[in-house]
């Protein structure tokens, strides 16, 4: 008996799940992560997931989706604004501030004629994590402004939040998270509507991203790769970033293959199979205490040490069914937050590029990603429902 859709795409959610929870498992089986924290990952997910559904299986009617929908994507734009109000009203992250001795010039703020530190936001509990939140939030706000023209106040917020997010990116540098808003933005403006469904094989290619991005920076000119570096003596591909080093002590460990390689190494890889040895010292200049635990700085490469050639096989076909369930949705409703939503999902495709992205590591991303997906998944419950109730009255 074949499952409906809406049942095969969460008996997919709950292999997912269950994947990630095995991984951590088997992290501590090897002793990399220890029993309060791996009780406090369950618990945290859990409480997520749980309170995602309560949230949304509850509601009786496509307003109610509606405005439940907008719910998501205003949690993202009061987050950010509020950390850009908090920020000019003097408010300091005291744990980045006490793990962070040396500052460093935001290159973002001197392009934009300001005289920025780099440096965390409030309430933030990662710097990546707020650059690709802020750089989300542009993008979802573009769109929206674009793509709801009735909705005045939903403008007025969009606009505001903009501006917030500006703020954001500008005090933690994120450069990559500010360039892969134009990408995402040209593809739901200038693809027409009708033609969104390519948009969800986006996830194939995100195997091929490192390949892409090395022979783009080959390409460029010395004077272009010393203006993207946070590193003044920056020439060549090697020196633009730390995450070429990275991404090569990742590869080094999955070269030549051995049968491991298919199952992953459980969750933080890169410390189980030594990857991280090989940038330790880079991150522990300034995080002694964590230095060996930073990630792989790659989706595609995270997941293949963490869960193997399979768990990435599978991590792909969860996100492109995860695109088509937002694309789904869209054309039965016509409600144009699910165009944000898959906007939100590709920008994510993108920064994996560089970050972990699409991982739950970047939980700030994936929680936002857990309420999408859940809303959308239990939209259809009402879909069933009229046509239940219709099948009944014809019987009739």
């Amino acid at each position: 008996m074949k499952l409906p859709r809406s049942r095969q795409y969460f008996a997919l959610f709950c292999a997912f799940w269950f994947l990630v929870s095995v991984s951590y498992m088997r992290a501590f089986v090897y002793g990399v992560v220890e029993p309060k924290p791996l009780s406090m990952f369950y618990l945290d997910w859990l409480t997520v997931v749980m309170f995602a559904f309560a949230v949304f299986h509850g509601r009786r009617s496509e307003v109610e989706t509606a405005r439940s929908n907008k719910a998501i994507v205003l949690c993202l734009f009061l987050f950010i604004t509020a950390n850009a109000v908090l920020f000019l009203m003097g408010v300091e992250n005291t744990v980045w501030l006490k793990v962070n001795e040396g500052l460093v010039p935001s290159r973002l703020a001197e392009l934009a004629g300001l005289h920025l530190n780099r440096q965390q936001v409030p309430l933030a509990a990662g710097l990546n994590n707020v650059g690709m939140l802020s750089g989300a939030t542009i993008l979802l706000g573009v769109l929206l402004i674009i793509v709801m023209r009735r909705n005045a106040m939903l403008k007025v917020l969009a606009g505001a939040s903009i501006a917030s997010a500006l703020l954001c990116i500008m005090l933690t540098d994120s450069r990559a998270s500010m360039m892969l808003i134009a990408p995402v933005l040209i593809m739901f403006v200038a693809v027409p509507k009708k033609y969104y469904r390519v948009i969800t094989f986006l996830p194939a290619l995100i195997p091929l991203f490192i390949p892409i991005v090395l022979s783009i920076l080959v390409m460029l000119p010395h004077g272009m790769i010393s203006a993207l570096s946070r590193n003044d003596n920056a020439v060549d591909v090697y020196t633009v970033s730390s995450r070429t080093l990275i991404w090569m002590s990742s590869i080094e460990v999955l070269q030549p293959f051995v049968a491991t390689h298919l199952i992953g190494y459980g969750a933080f890889g890169q410390v189980t199979s030594g990857a991280s040895h090989g940038y330790t010292q880079m991150f522990s200049e300034w995080n002694s205490e964590a230095g060996h635990r930073f990630s792989a700085h790659n989706f595609a490469l995270q997941t293949v040490l963490d869960h193997g050639y399979i768990g990435l096989l599978f991590m792909l076909y969860f996100f492109y069914r995860t695109a088509r369930l937002f694309l789904e949705r869209w054309k039965e409703s016509g409600d144009s937050v699910y165009i944000l939503f898959m906007a939100y999902l590709s920008y994510i495709f993108l920064t994996g590029v560089g970050e972990t992205a699409g991982t739950v590591y970047q939980s700030d991303l994936f929680i936002l990603l857990t309420y999408m997906i859940v809303s959308a998944m239990t939209a259809n419950r009402l879909q069933r429902s009229r046509v239940r109730f219709a099948a009944r009255y014809d019987d009739r």
